[in-house]
Formats: structure tokens, C-alpha cells, sequence
């Protein structure tokens, strides 16, 4: 092997790199534009038409917000530290950052659960009375209870992995 060899493989390396970076800031910008676009018309139109304000739309919006604070918070984050390969955020941005990436991973999580919950009784009691007050009521007043542990699991989730990251400095 002589040095031409070394030099033409390293070339070969940057190249293949800048690509790969390329491809990941497009896909990246992709995910950004299309999450932006998706989540924020879906908001726009629960704003804009009351008609679309009821117990199944609730848990949607729910959903919605959740996977729009992600891809706010998180996608810039990642294009950072995935293309450019650092973080110019500081400490406590980097955990907030964190904090909200795991909220909202949980608050879609939960309102895929009661969403799932409440397609399961149109489907297996078809002739229940879905008008109970009584009962949207109650799905209704879910919706802060899932906010509530979202945020107390995030808090429990970022603190063990803070927990972790020291022990490894140490």
C-alpha cells in the first residue's frame, strides 16, 4: 500500500460523508416540513370548525400537539448533533430538550391507548349510547390527567438517564 492508495481512500471516505450528510439534513428537512404542514392544518381546522370539537377529536388534538412539540423541539436538535456533529445548545436547553422529547413521545403514547380504548367499545358495544354525558365527561377530563403523567414520567425518564450519564462520567 502506498500513500496515493491512503490519500484516494480518504478523499473516497470525506466524499462518501458529505453525502451521507446531505441525505440526513434532507430527510431531516423533509420530516420538519411535512410535520410542520400536517400537525399545524390539522390544529388550524380544530380551531377554526366547532363541529370537529367532541370526545374522539380530543384525544386526536391531544396526539396532534404531542407529535408537533416533537418534531419542533427534537428535529432541529438532531439535525445538530447528526449532521454537524455537536450541540449548540447549552446544558439546560439539552434537557429540556429532553424533558419535552419524552413528554411528548408520552402524551402520544396515552392518547393512542384511549384513543384505542374508544374505538374498541364502538366496535365490540355498537349499540351503547355514545351520548352519555356522563361518560364524555369523564374521557373528557382525561385529557389533563394524561398531560399530568406525561410530564411526571418524562420527569422520572430524563432523571434516571441524568443519573446514568453521571455515573458514566464518574
Amino acid at each position: 500500500m502506498n500513500e496515493s492508495d491512503c490519500s484516494t481512500n480518504i478523499s473516497a471516505i470525506l466524499a462518501w460523508h458529505k453525502g451521507r450528510n446531505n441525505f440526513v439534513l434532507l430527510c431531516y428537512s423533509a420530516i420538519l416540513l411535512i410535520g410542520v404542514a400536517g400537525n399545524g392544518s390539522v390544529l388550524y381546522l380544530f380551531m377554526r370548525e366547532k363541529k370537529l370539537r367532541d370526545v374522539n377529536n380530543a384525544f386526536i388534538i391531544n396526539l396532534t400537539i404531542g407529535d408537533f412539540l416533537f418534531v419542533i423541539f427534537f428535529v432541529p436538535s438532531s439535525i445538530f448533533e447528526n449532521v454537524f456533529y455537536f450541540r449548540p445548545f447549552g446544558l439546560s436547553l439539552c434537557q429540556m430538550l429532553a424533558l419535552v422529547t419524552y413528554c411528548s413521545h408520552d402524551v402520544s403514547i396515552l392518547s393512542l391507548v384511549v384513543l384505542s380504548f374508544i374505538r374498541y367499545r364502538a366496535v365490540m358495544h355498537p349499540m351503547e349510547n355514545f351520548a352519555n354525558h356522563r361518560i364524555n365527561r369523564t374521557v373528557i377530563a382525561c385529557v389533563p390527567d394524561l398531560g399530568l403523567i406525561a410530564i411526571l414520567s418524562a420527569i422520572d425518564t430524563d432523571a434516571n438517564n441524568a443519573k446514568k450519564s453521571a455515573k458514566r462520567l464518574h
